[in-house]
């Protein structure tokens, strides 16, 4: 088991999805031998400091669970878990500075947007997701939340970042294609809650 250290983003009072998948990516490069996080589902929002283990700890409800991808090609599933130490430290984020050049494109279901360093990219998928889905679904009941990420290979932090969406059961979830450049590298879900 890895004890991972948070801080709550902007106003957040949850930590971030992102921040989780950075995260667990580092555990996958480090660990892995530049592995990557191909797959996390988000079942309930972290609210302390959390234990990534690579065995699921029935007794614990999980927060998340997952599988990283190794570089020889096996998956390794993970499972996330909250534990008793609270998150104390709080970090400044502009999520308007990153995605305010972003472009509708002219399908009017998707965003683009070129990457220029000022965010991670998860950070800048999780963005534009969310621009979108409060762009084509602004009235629901609650907040687009990031619910789940497949990738099939690891987010580059360069090029032009397109996210399509897909479907969209409105007021509950939307299915949305990841894009880099010309490659379609994976698929994120959001989902309306209230963190």
């Amino acid at each position: 088991m890895i004890e991972l250290h948070f801080e709550f983003k902007a106003e957040r009072d949850y930590v971030h999805g992102s921040d989780i998948f950075n995260a667990i990516s580092r555990v996958a490069t480090q660990s892995f031998s530049g592995g990557f996080v191909t797959h996390i589902a988000f079942r309930n929002i972290a609210r302390r400091q959390c234990t990534l283990a690579f065995e699921n700890l029935t007794s614990l409800t999980a927060l998340a669970t997952g599988a990283i991808r190794a570089c020889d090609g096996r998956l390794e599933p993970f499972w996330l878990f909250d534990r008793e130490e609270e998150v104390l430290g709080r970090y400044a984020f502009d999520e308007e500075a990153i995605v305010g050049s972003a472009e509708i494109c002219t399908d009017e279901k998707s965003i683009s947007l070129l990457q220029s360093g000022a965010a991670t990219p998860i950070e800048y998928v999780i963005a534009l997701t969310k621009r979108l889905s409060y762009r084509l679904a602004p009235d629901i009941d609650g907040r687009w939340l990031f619910g789940q990420l497949n990738l099939d290979v690891p987010l580059n932090a360069s090029g032009v970042l397109r996210i399509f969406q897909k479907s969209i059961l409105h007021g509950r979830m939307s299915i949305n294609e990841i894009w880099l450049d010309d490659t379609r590298v994976g698929i994120i879900r959001f989902v309306v809650g209230n963190p």
